[in-house]
C-alpha cells in the first residue's frame, strides 16, 4: 500500500476516532440533569457601604429605628425552577449577603407588580426593592429577591397572582441561595424569614403556604410578613369587576391575561372589549412599564371588559374562570409560623378587605399568632414604604443571633 493511500486510511480512522468522541461528549452532556434551585450563573453585581445604605434608610422617612450595620455583597443569581406546566427553566433573583458576620438568617423578600423585565433588583439595584433589601442585608440577614418568572432572564409571560409559580421561583431561589452561601463558606443558620408588598404579600403567603404544606424538611418559616397583598383573590377580583372605574387597569389586565395563558383558554377576545383583546399579549410582552399600559388601556371598567362576560361572572356563571380565580386565593390553609400583616385602610389598588378577611379566616382555625397593623387613611403607593419598614423592624425584633 502507497503512503498516499495509508495516508488517506489514516484520516479515515482519526475522523472516525473525533466522530466518536463527540458523540461520547454529548451523551455525558446529556446525562448531566438541571434541578430545581441549581445554579446556572453567579454574577458578582458590586459591594455597597453600610454608610450608604444608611443614608438611604434615612431618606425613606418615618421614626425607623433601623441601623444598618455591615457592608453588603451583592450577586446576581441565574438558577433552574420550574414554569406553570411543571418544565424546567431558567429565573432569575439576587442575593445579598451582609460582611463581617456569620450565622446568618435567611430572608426571601418579594417584589409588587412589575411588568417592565429589566426593572427587578437584578438589572435594576437602586429601584426601592433593592434600596430596602440592603438594609434588611446591611442588618445582618442573607437576603433573596426573586425576579420571578416573566421578569429579569425569563421571557415567559408573568403568571401574575398563580399560586403555585409564586411559591415555586421564590423556594428555588432559596435553594440556589443555601448552595450559594456554602460554596462562599458564608454560614447560615435555620431561620427563614418572608416578606413582600403588594404582589409580593400575595407572594409571601404562598411562599408560606408551600413550605408548610409540602416542605418541611427543607425549611421552617420563623415569620413571615405579607403587606397588602391581594389574599382573598375571589374577593379582589369580584371587586374589581364589579367596579365602574378602577384607577389601575393594568392589574386586572394583566391578570386575566396571565390566566389566559396558563389556563390555555384562547378568550381574550371573549372577555375584553375591542380594540383591547388585540392588544393585551404585546402589551405585557415585558418590554413596557405600568404607566405605559396605563396609558393604553380605559379606567373605566366596561370600556375594557365586555358587559356580557361581567355579567356572567358576577352572576356565577363564568365556572372556569371562577374555579381558576378560587383555586389561586390563599384562604385555605392553617399557619404556624407567625404571621404580621400590614395594610392601610385608605388603599384603593388592592382592598383593605384581604388583610381583614385573611385575619378573620385565620382565626376562626385557631390561629392565634397572627396580626393585623392597619396603616392608616394612606393610598396604596404611599403605605409602601412605612410598611416595609415594619417589616423589617419586626423581623430585626425576632432575632435570637444578632
Amino acid at each position: 500500500m502507497n503512503r498516499r493511500a495509508t495516508g488517506f486510511y489514516r484520516m479515515i480512522i482519526l475522523a472516525i476516532i473525533l466522530i466518536a468522541l463527540v458523540i461520547s461528549c454529548n451523551k455525558e452532556e446529556d446525562k448531566i440533569q438541571w434541578e430545581r434551585g441549581d445554579i446556572v450563573e453567579a454574577s458578582y453585581l458590586l459591594q455597597y457601604p453600610a454608610s450608604k445604605i444608611a443614608t438611604f434608610v434615612q431618606a425613606m422617612g418615618g421614626q425607623s429605628n433601623l441601623e444598618p450595620e455591615y457592608d453588603v455583597e451583592i450577586t446576581k443569581l441565574v438558577y433552574i425552577t420550574i414554569d406553570p406546566d411543571g418544565f424546567l427553566v431558567k429565573a432569575s433573583g439576587t442575593i445579598m449577603i451582609p460582611i463581617g458576620t456569620n450565622n446568618l438568617p435567611l430572608l426571601s423578600f418579594h417584589h409588587g407588580t412589575e411588568t417592565k423585565r429589566d426593572l427587578v433588583v437584578s438589572s435594576s439595584l437602586f429601584i426601592g426593592e433593592g434600596i430596602a433589601s440592603m438594609a434588611m442585608a446591611s442588618l445582618g440577614f442573607a437576603t433573596c429577591i426573586p425576579d420571578y418568572l416573566g421578569l429579569g432572564e425569563s421571557f415567559l409571560l408573568h403568571p401574575y397572582l398563580y399560586a403555585s409559580s409564586s411559591a415555586d421561583v421564590s423556594i428555588d431561589l432559596l435553594r440556589a441561595a443555601r448552595t450559594f452561601c456554602q460554596d462562599k463558606g458564608v454560614e447560615l443558620n435555620n431561620d427563614l424569614y418572608l416578606g413582600g408588598y403588594s404582589e409580593g404579600g400575595y407572594v409571601t403567603m404562598s411562599v408560606h403556604r408551600e413550605i408548610e404544606t409540602n416542605h418541611l424538611d427543607e425549611f421552617t418559616v420563623t415569620a413571615s410578613a405579607p403587606l397588602a397583598g391581594p389574599y382573598d383573590l375571589e374577593g379582589t377580583i369580584n371587586y374589581i369587576i364589579s367596579q365602574e372605574e378602577y384607577d389601575q387597569p393594568t392589574f386586572i389586565a394583566y391578570f386575566i391575561t396571565a390566566y389566559n395563558k396558563i389556563y390555555g383558554w384562547n378568550r381574550l377576545s371573549s372577555i375584553f372589549n375591542a380594540p383591547y383583546a388585540g392588544i393585551m399579549t404585546t402589551l405585557f410582552d415585558g418590554n413596557h412599564t405600568k404607566e405605559e399600559i396605563r396609558e393604553e388601556l380605559p379606567a373605566t371598567i366596561s370600556d375594557l371588559i365586555m358587559e356580557s362576560f361581567r355579567t356572567a361572572y358576577l352572576a356565577g356563571e363564568e365556572d372556569e374562570f371562577e374555579q381558576a380565580v378560587s383555586e389561586n386565593s390563599l384562604l385555605n390553609w392553617t399557619p404556624v409560623a407567625p404571621i404580621r400583616m400590614f395594610h392601610s385602610n385608605g388603599d384603593e389598588i388592592v382592598p383593605y378587605q384581604n388583610s381583614t378577611t385573611a385575619l378573620a379566616y385565620f382565626q376562626n382555625q385557631g390561629v392565634n399568632n397572627i396580626e393585623l397593623i392597619s396603616l392608616d387613611s394612606l393610598n396604596h403607593v404611599d403605605a409602601a414604604v412605612p410598611a416595609i419598614i415594619g417589616m423589617i423592624e419586626w423581623f430585626d425584633s425576632l432575632r435570637i443571633n444578632k
